[in-house]
Protein backbone atom coordinates (compact mmCIF):
# COMPACT_ATOMS: atom_id res chain seq x y z
CA UNK A 1 0.00 0.00 0.00
CA UNK A 2 2.93 2.44 0.17
CA UNK A 3 2.98 2.91 -3.38
CA UNK A 4 4.91 5.86 -5.65
CA UNK A 5 3.42 6.11 -9.58
CA UNK A 6 5.29 7.74 -12.16
CA UNK A 7 1.87 9.88 -14.08
CA UNK A 8 1.52 8.15 -18.04
CA UNK A 9 3.38 10.26 -20.68
CA UNK A 10 6.94 11.18 -20.64
CA UNK A 11 8.62 11.91 -17.79
CA UNK A 12 9.35 15.36 -16.14
CA UNK A 13 12.69 17.18 -15.42
CA UNK A 14 12.12 16.05 -12.04
CA UNK A 15 15.74 15.77 -10.02
CA UNK A 16 17.07 12.09 -9.33
CA UNK A 17 16.17 12.33 -5.75
CA UNK A 18 13.00 13.09 -5.77
CA UNK A 19 11.29 9.63 -6.48
CA UNK A 20 13.54 8.66 -3.08
CA UNK A 21 12.25 11.48 -1.38
CA UNK A 22 8.96 10.79 -2.17
CA UNK A 23 9.45 7.20 -1.25
CA UNK A 24 10.18 8.21 1.99
CA UNK A 25 7.57 10.26 2.42
CA UNK A 26 4.78 7.82 1.87
CA UNK A 27 6.70 5.34 4.32
CA UNK A 28 6.98 7.79 6.47
CA UNK A 29 3.00 8.22 6.50
CA UNK A 30 2.05 5.09 6.39
CA UNK A 31 3.98 2.94 8.62
CA UNK A 32 6.33 5.15 11.07
CA UNK A 33 3.60 7.98 11.98
CA UNK A 34 0.90 5.63 13.42
CA UNK A 35 3.64 4.05 15.83
CA UNK A 36 5.58 7.39 16.68
CA UNK A 37 2.26 9.07 17.62
CA UNK A 38 1.09 5.80 20.21
CA UNK A 39 4.69 5.97 21.64
CA UNK A 40 4.31 9.47 22.07
CA UNK A 41 0.78 9.20 23.15
CA UNK A 42 2.21 6.74 26.15
CA UNK A 43 4.90 8.52 27.28
CA UNK A 44 2.70 10.99 28.29
CA UNK A 45 0.07 9.22 29.52
CA UNK A 46 2.60 7.28 31.64
CA UNK A 47 4.60 11.00 32.80
CA UNK A 48 1.38 12.11 33.52
CA UNK A 49 -0.03 8.88 35.52
CA UNK A 50 -3.01 8.50 33.76
CA UNK A 51 -5.19 5.45 34.18
CA UNK A 52 -4.72 2.56 32.02
CA UNK A 53 -7.98 2.95 29.93
CA UNK A 54 -7.53 6.18 28.51
CA UNK A 55 -4.21 5.35 26.79
CA UNK A 56 -5.05 2.07 25.98
CA UNK A 57 -7.91 3.29 23.57
CA UNK A 58 -5.79 6.37 22.33
CA UNK A 59 -3.58 3.47 21.36
CA UNK A 60 -6.57 1.26 19.82
CA UNK A 61 -7.48 4.04 17.87
CA UNK A 62 -4.77 5.35 16.25
CA UNK A 63 -3.82 1.98 15.39
CA UNK A 64 -7.05 1.86 13.83
CA UNK A 65 -6.69 5.11 12.31
CA UNK A 66 -2.87 4.28 10.82
CA UNK A 67 -4.09 1.06 9.25
CA UNK A 68 -7.17 2.42 7.39
CA UNK A 69 -5.79 5.71 5.80
CA UNK A 70 -3.42 5.40 3.58
CA UNK A 71 -1.35 7.94 1.78
CA UNK A 72 -0.35 6.97 -2.36
CA UNK A 73 1.55 9.94 -4.03
CA UNK A 74 1.91 10.33 -7.94
CA UNK A 75 4.77 11.66 -9.32
CA UNK A 76 4.33 14.99 -12.20
CA UNK A 77 4.86 13.98 -15.78
CA UNK A 78 5.91 16.81 -18.70
CA UNK A 79 2.14 16.22 -19.27
CA UNK A 80 0.11 15.19 -16.07
CA UNK A 81 0.24 16.72 -13.04
CA UNK A 82 1.41 15.20 -9.73
CA UNK A 83 -1.13 14.13 -6.66
CA UNK A 84 -1.25 13.36 -3.35
CA UNK A 85 -4.35 11.07 -2.53
CA UNK A 86 -5.54 9.48 1.26
CA UNK A 87 -7.62 6.54 0.62
CA UNK A 88 -9.21 3.90 2.77
CA UNK A 89 -6.83 0.45 2.89
CA UNK A 90 -9.97 -1.78 2.94
CA UNK A 91 -12.88 -2.90 0.30
CA UNK A 92 -11.50 -5.66 -1.41
CA UNK A 93 -10.65 -8.88 0.44
CA UNK A 94 -7.06 -8.33 -0.35
CA UNK A 95 -7.09 -5.07 1.38
CA UNK A 96 -8.98 -6.24 4.36
CA UNK A 97 -6.19 -8.75 4.71
CA UNK A 98 -3.15 -5.68 4.35
CA UNK A 99 -5.48 -3.66 7.34
CA UNK A 100 -5.70 -6.44 9.15
CA UNK A 101 -1.75 -6.90 9.37
CA UNK A 102 -1.10 -3.49 9.45
CA UNK A 103 -3.51 -2.83 12.57
CA UNK A 104 -1.86 -5.79 14.25
CA UNK A 105 1.60 -4.75 13.54
CA UNK A 106 0.67 -0.84 15.09
CA UNK A 107 -0.79 -2.32 17.98
CA UNK A 108 1.68 -4.81 18.75
CA UNK A 109 4.67 -2.24 17.97
CA UNK A 110 2.35 0.27 20.09
CA UNK A 111 -0.08 -1.16 23.15
CA UNK A 112 2.94 -4.23 24.22
CA UNK A 113 5.71 -1.79 24.95
CA UNK A 114 3.17 0.85 27.07
CA UNK A 115 1.75 -2.30 29.16
CA UNK A 116 4.94 -3.85 29.42
CA UNK A 117 6.15 -0.86 30.84
CA UNK A 118 3.11 -0.06 33.35
CA UNK A 119 3.17 -3.62 34.42
CA UNK A 120 6.54 -4.18 34.84
CA UNK A 121 7.30 -4.22 38.57
CA UNK A 122 9.21 -1.27 39.89
CA UNK A 123 11.66 -1.87 43.03
CA UNK A 124 11.39 0.86 45.74
CA UNK A 125 14.81 -0.59 47.10
CA UNK A 126 18.38 0.87 46.15
CA UNK A 127 20.67 -1.76 45.09
CA UNK A 128 23.18 -3.09 47.56
CA UNK A 129 26.66 -2.38 47.26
Amino acid sequence: ANSIHAATGQHADLPTWMHGLAASVVVFSNALLPVLLGWALAAMAVRQRSPSRWPVLGILLLAVLGAAVQLDATLPSATTHGEISISPSFGTPAQTIGFAGRFGLNLALTLLPYLTFRLWPISTESPRA
